[in-house]
Order: structure tokens, then sequence, then C-alpha cells
């Protein structure tokens, strides 16, 4: 994706005993699939969307990073600024056509990570 490229970005929220754990932000590029914008995530799965437009992710390469929590990841997640979290940097090549950039913020404290 270049940076002048029009992206649909969307931002979920995941919980474990109903305290948040893991905040995602996807980023797609729109002349992928202009329509998801109209697409309720409250409702659906977006993998599943993007396998109804033959989108399947073909490579997935991954970066992980220990920072300190932003204002707006601390005030997300509930935890202090500056507190230490999991960033992980994702890019997904979608049948070379794009990439699909996600990137988690963890908590080291109430989420395990393991990758096989």
């Amino acid at each position: 994706m270049s940076p002048s490229e029009t992206v649909f970005k969307l931002d979920r929220l995941r919980y474990a005993d109903d305290t948040p754990v893991v905040r995602f932000t996807t980023y797609i590029p729109t002349h992928l699939a202009p329509d998801l914008i109209k697409i309720d995530f409250n409702h659906a799965s977006l993998y599943d969307e993007l396998k109804q437009r033959n989108l399947s992710v073909t490579h997935v390469t991954r970066r992980l990073e220990v920072k300190k929590a932003s204002p707006s990841i601390s005030q997300t997640l509930k935890i202090a600024e500056n507190d230490p979290v999991f960033f992980i940097f994702i890019v997904m090549d979608m049948q070379k056509r794009a990439k699909n950039r996600i990137l988690n913020c963890h908590l080291p404290w109430r989420f395990k990570l393991v990758y096989y």
C-alpha cells in the first residue's frame, strides 16, 4: 500500500472475561472491496467477507515489537499510559493483488502469544 492509497480501516476489540485484551486495526485497499464500508462487522466476519470476494490470504509476514502504550491504546485497553504492550504488525498478501495490513496490540500479562 502506498501512503496516498485509499483504504478501508476496521478496528476490532477482543475481550477475555469482560476485559479488553487485544485491539486489532486492519487496513484493506478500497479498490479490492469498495463495499466493505456497508457491512456491519458486529455481525459479520471480515475474513468471510473477503473470501466471498475471492480475496483469500496467500502469505503472511509478522513482526513483533514491545512498546509503551500510547494514550489511545491505554484508553482502549484500560491500562496505564506507557504500560508495555506487544505490537504485532502483520502483512497479508491477498493473491498477489494487494496487501492487507494489521496492527494488533496485545497485553503481555493478559494474553499469551504462541506462534507455530
